[in-house]
């Protein structure tokens, strides 16, 4: 599961910790971070601004900041390294109307920009019906993507959202992008597409 907590500016004295099963964070002022507790044992904390005092069972410190991603593995062992941020989608346009070819289907080529920080080793893209992205709404699931695009093909025609996130070689994985939207449409509905978004 994932937990976000953000503090703002706290009256002098104030102590905001956030306890995980294999850590407890003291959390400072205005500070944003996420703590995420993984299904293998393993426990992830992604600073964003801020600073947070990580103490391990074995009360080992870590001091974390803005910028900058933990990972804790099974045995409560605190690695750090820099935050991977999210990468960001750039094509289609939100809301960008496709046409169905001659085969009754629509290709797609959706492209992001490379995180604004941290090393992407590979990218996972997901195609769904559902902006909530449910497993029996998703139509695509394509992962180790090297390049900063992906061609979905065979889209039928109705409204799909898209998302992609980036993992780094440690294995990092950045948050997800927000889902853009676009719309598969029938050809032939001449008075409701625009002659600019016509494609030969």
């Amino acid at each position: 599961g994932q937990m976000y907590v953000r503090t703002e500016q706290q009256p002098e004295g104030t102590v905001h910790i956030v306890e995980t099963p294999k850590t407890e964070n003291k959390v400072g002022d205005q500070t944003g971070v996420s703590f995420g507790v993984n299904a293998d044992n393993t426990e992830e904390i992604r600073v964003n601004t801020g600073v947070v005092e990580t103490t391990n069972q074995a009360g080992e410190k870590t001091s974390l900041h803005g910028g900058e991603y933990a990972s804790v593995n099974p045995s409560g062992t605190v690695s750090r390294q820099k935050l991977l941020e999210v990468p960001t989608p750039s094509e289609p346009r939100d809301l960008q109307k496709v046409l169905i070819g001659a085969s009754g289907s629509a290709s797609i080529i959706l492209k992001w920009l490379r995180p604004s920080a941290g090393t992407p080793s590979h990218y996972r893209v997901e195609v769904a019906t559902s902006p909530f992205f449910v497993a029996d709404g998703k139509v695509i699931e394509r992962d180790q993507l090297v390049a900063t695009q992906f061609s979905a093909t065979d889209l039928r025609p109705g409204v799909y959202f898209w998302r992609v996130r980036a993992t780094a070689q440690s294995g990092q994985t950045s948050d997800w992008s927000e889902p853009r939207k676009f719309i598969v449409a029938q050809r032939g509905t001449g008075s409701q597409v625009a002659v600019s978004n016509l494609t030969a």
